[in-house]
């Protein structure tokens, strides 16, 4: 039995605004929705992982994402997993001072 696909905008809207990795029950066309998948990743930046593949390489999520969680650059789109700016960003944000708590979730 498969899971509930959540096919509601608002629904998806506000689940993912809370959990970011809700992004995975949303219904395809939602993952596909920029509004919805930019929510996602400012929740935690993993839940790259689960947008349609044109927002994967879509500069402005993939920022948002990787500035909430780093580790969010492995699931981003190849041309952007060689940008140079995007991948410094990405370490500048990970290398975190001595009295800082590491907040990279995966």
């Amino acid at each position: 039995m498969e899971p509930d696909v959540v096919k509601s905008k608002e629904i998806a809207k506000a689940a993912v605004t809370n959990h970011g990795s809700a992004l995975d029950f949303a219904h395809p066309g939602l993952q596909s929705d920029p509004n919805i998948v930019m929510a996602a990743v400012k929740s935690k930046g993993t839940a790259l992982y689960y947008a349609a593949p044109n927002l994967q390489s879509g500069q402005d999520v993939v920022k948002a994402a990787i500035y909430q969680d780093p580790c969010a650059l492995q699931f981003a789109g190849p041309s952007l997993q060689d940008n140079r700016k995007i991948v410094a960003t990405a370490v500048s944000l990970s290398v975190k001072s001595p009295n800082q708590e590491n907040q990279v979730n995966l």
